[in-house]
């Protein structure tokens, strides 16, 4: 009979984050190297070892990164990776949403930690069930290298590890209910939750840093156009096509504290129609009407990126993750939840509104 700590397998680093405290549940969690799991599993696997503690930034300085581990006797093997995926999707969207929220709410202008997915990317090299190698697993390598010989580093692109990033406590639990539900309840699977897990795959995409080509337009153009697609899948309605107007009633079916967000202020056009919508709808036609000029190869500039075309305020992708919360809580039903939760609901809301509001000139 396998004790508690002994009924865990490793899944897999992910080197740009750490945390002192493990998330996560009885299942599935993202924890760190002294975690009493993993000192198992490397009691189990000697080249573990080597990988967990093989890791520093550019400049040699040392990194512990975080380890995703899961529950073997609980999932299959396939299903397994998958649920990891999805439990990593849920971490880094919650975590991006609070970060986001609270940049917005504090005025910076630096960009902030823990803003975007790759703080979250899964690294490709693992144990083998050979003790003395590791394995690379990638869509361009496969490789076998002694563990001893390793060495890693995080991305250069990465200021920094994150440590124990915040994440939005509401959501985080409402989906993790549902992931629980997917993978080890085994309740007979349904249009809302494959369309759910599906969304934030895409979600975790549009989450990227924009610097495929070296930061351009084109880059923040591409990442719009994903976001139009998680909230696409989000809102789709199973049988015939999703349209934009199943988008924005997704959106629209939130009970918002301010009226400023909730008032149907503003005019946007619904195919040869005009409609009165709220706030974050406006913002959304917004980023959907940026990615059809980026993905239909109309001409395209800078203001294009930014609510009303104004390059002083905050760019459209800041608002998105907030936006996608609000159709989240409707997706999933959560209405109750953020009324109980007056602060958390009023944070977002208040992050919201910077969208209304040009940045103060530098001096």
């Amino acid at each position: 009979m396998k004790t508690l700590e002994e009924q865990w397998k490793f899944g897999f680093l992910l080197p740009n984050i750490s945390t002192i405290q493990a998330v996560g549940n009885e299942y599935v969690a993202l924890t760190h190297i002294n975690d009493q799991r993993v000192q198992v599993l490397i009691q189990k696997q000697p080249n573990l070892q080597y990988l967990v503690k093989g890791f520093t930034d550019q400049y040699k300085r040392p990194i512990t990164p975080g380890i995703l581990i899961i529950r073997e006797e609980q999932l299959r093997t396939h299903s397994g990776i998958v649920a990891v995926i999805d439990f990593r999707n849920i971490l880094a969207i919650c975590c991006i949403i609070t970060t986001w929220k609270n940049f917005l709410n504090r005025g910076q202008h630096i960009p902030p930690s823990a803003g975007f997915s790759d703080y979250f990317d899964i690294y490709p090299i693992q144990p083998h069930k050979f003790d003395e190698w590791l394995i690379t697993l990638s869509p361009a390598a496969r490789g076998l290298d002694p563990a001893k010989d390793f060495s890693g580093q995080t991305k250069p692109e990465i200021v920094g590890q994150v440590y124990d990033p915040k994440y939005e406590p509401i959501m985080f639990q409402a989906l993790m209910n549902e992931w629980k539900d997917h993978y080890i309840t085994q309740k007979s699977s349904n249009w809302r939750r494959t369309a759910l897990f599906r969304s934030l795959q895409i979600a975790y995409q549009a989450c990227a840093m924009p610097i495929s080509n070296y930061l351009t337009i084109y880059d923040y153009g591409s990442s719009l156009a994903l976001w139009v697609s998680a909230f696409e899948i989000l809102a789709h309605p199973q049988n015939g096509k999703v349209q934009k107007s199943d988008v924005l009633s997704l959106i629209a079916d939130i009970p918002l504290q301010s009226k400023m967000l909730s008032n149907r202020l503003y005019t946007i056009n619904l195919g040869k129609n005009k409609l009165r919508v709220n706030l974050p709808q406006k913002l959304y036609s917004q980023i959907y009407d940026s990615r059809n000029n980026f993905l239909h190869g109309e001409p395209v500039k800078i203001k294009h990126l930014f609510p009303w075309g104004k390059t002083r305020r905050y760019g459209l992708h800041l608002f998105t993750p907030l936006i996608y919360n609000l159709a989240l809580i409707s997706h999933l039903s959560i209405h109750d939840l953020y009324t109980g939760e007056y602060f958390e609901q009023t944070l977002i809301e208040e992050a919201l509104m910077k969208s209304t509001i040009d940045l103060p000139k530098n001096p």
